[in-house]
């Protein structure tokens, strides 16, 4: 291999490290530190502000440019193998660079950017800069490529969509987990699953819940006060499936005994049924300020209770007991 040719495949080899690197440590790179240093007149944090305002246009490019710099790896190499005794040179220069090129071009760098990339993009911007103007015609074509096929094969496509699916942002996350700790990328794979959970996989069964008779006597619902310790208990008519609202204890510990029993202190209890989205039973109990609701079956009979502090541990993870 002459020495122009050794120089093709090094900077080949390593145009193609660093635009995989690039790819991944633009995702990795830590917003909050990159908007500090462009306030503080950081042109090259300036300069990464604006290629993100738009990474799909800056990805495309990388990516364009990675598949240059291996065209020209495996174009040399191969040219190199033809003037030997080697039969099928092409068929060998992929068998020897495969694994090359997955090694020292694709999964080092891009480990590499993903735990250093607040030291290695800011370096790299020059180069990202340049080869974002230098491939805009083929970004540009590339894109309106995209927006036929997607128009062609996606019927029900508007304009305005949001372009990431749950999966692909899924997929962002886990790229950039690097700059997320890791309760935050619990939290953030907690909302991404918020779909799948519903009301009735989060409730507490009614034969778990401490509940109020309408009837019962005033020394009975003292001791069933003292003894379940929460500020809310659904109350029920009859049998428990059938829940006619939610007391607030200190409601009655405040007016005491009274003629008429608890019904005056009842208050309309929120029904949701079992099998609704938690993120839809979160809007419902914001919306209508309640913390506690009542889980219904298909046929409107109540099978669990659901607070607020249910809803959201679903996200953030356990949370301290609220008596």
């Amino acid at each position: 291999m002459t020495s122009p040719e050794v120089l093709l495949f090094c900077a080949g080899l390593i145009l193609s490290a660093l635009f995989s690197g690039a790819e991944t440590g633009l995702y990795c790179l830590n917003r909050i530190r990159l908007r500090y240093r462009a306030e503080r007149g950081d042109r090259n944090a300036g300069r990464l502000q604006h290629l993100l305002r738009d990474i799909t246009k800056t990805i495309t490019a990388v990516l364009i440019g990675n598949n240059i710099a291996n065209f020209m790896v495996t174009g040399v190499f191969t040219s190199y193998l033809e003037g030997t005794t080697l039969p099928h040179p092409e068929i060998a220069a992929t068998i020897i660079l495969a694994p090359l090129l997955f090694v020292f071009a694709e999964t080092l760098p891009k480990n590499v950017f993903q735990q250093k990339a607040d030291a290695l993009a800011y370096p790299l911007e020059p180069m990202l800069t340049a080869i974002r103007y230098l491939f805009y015609p083929a970004v540009v074509m590339l894109s309106g490529l995209t927006a036929l096929v997607r128009m062609a094969f996606d019927k029900t496509h508007h304009h305005g969509d949001a372009l990431l699916t749950r999966q692909g942002l899924r997929f962002f996350f886990q790229e950039s987990h690097g700059s997320l700790t890791p309760y935050l990328g619990q939290i953030t794979e907690n909302i991404m699953s918020l779909h799948r959970t519903t009301a009735g996989d989060s409730m507490i069964p009614m034969s778990q819940v401490t509940a109020i008779g309408i009837d019962d006597s005033g020394a009975l619902l003292r001791d069933l006060i003292r003894s379940s310790w929460y500020s809310r208990l659904p109350v029920y008519e009859g049998s428990r499936t059938n829940v006619v609202g939610i007391l607030n204890t200190y409601d009655y510990l405040y007016e005491g005994e009274h003629p008429g029993g608890i019904r005056h202190l009842v208050r309309p209890a929120l029904l949701i049924e079992r099998s609704t989205p938690i993120h839809h039973a979160l809007r419902r109990m914001q919306s209508s300020r309640n913390l506690l609701a009542i889980v219904t079956d298909g046929r409107g009979r109540a099978v669990g209770i659901i607070s607020l502090k249910d809803l959201l541990e679903e996200i953030v993870g356990e949370l301290a007991e609220a008596r």
